[in-house]
């Protein structure tokens, strides 16, 4: 009976810790998201303000901006909308997580 009880504790005790990891992998992916959001948004900030200085005009596309200025980002995870006005306005951009 004894034997029982303290494999029993074991077991409890195994499942326990177990569920405080699976806990907190789930809050480090959450957080994980969201700071590969921001990166990526301090990114696409600074690619579009090299292009700037570089060529003296923004970029016209996101697929510029991804070709000439090392910008990349999963696009299985993001979704990146960009609105180019002309070559003397600042670009806007929204970044949606998918």
């Amino acid at each position: 009976m004894r034997y029982l009880k303290r494999n029993a504790l074991g077991l409890l005790f195994t499942i326990l810790i177990f569920v405080i990891i699976i806990a907190g992998l789930r809050t480090m992916n959450a957080s994980t998201a969201k700071n590969g959001q921001a990166t990526l948004e301090k990114a696409m900030r600074r690619g579009i303000m090299e292009c700037y200085v570089m060529e003296g005009h923004y970029p016209k596309s996101l697929n510029d901006l991804k070709k000439h200025y090392h910008v990349s980002y999963n696009e299985k995870d993001y979704q990146v909308t960009y609105h180019y006005k002309n070559s003397y306005t600042l670009p806007t951009f929204t970044i949606t997580t998918k």
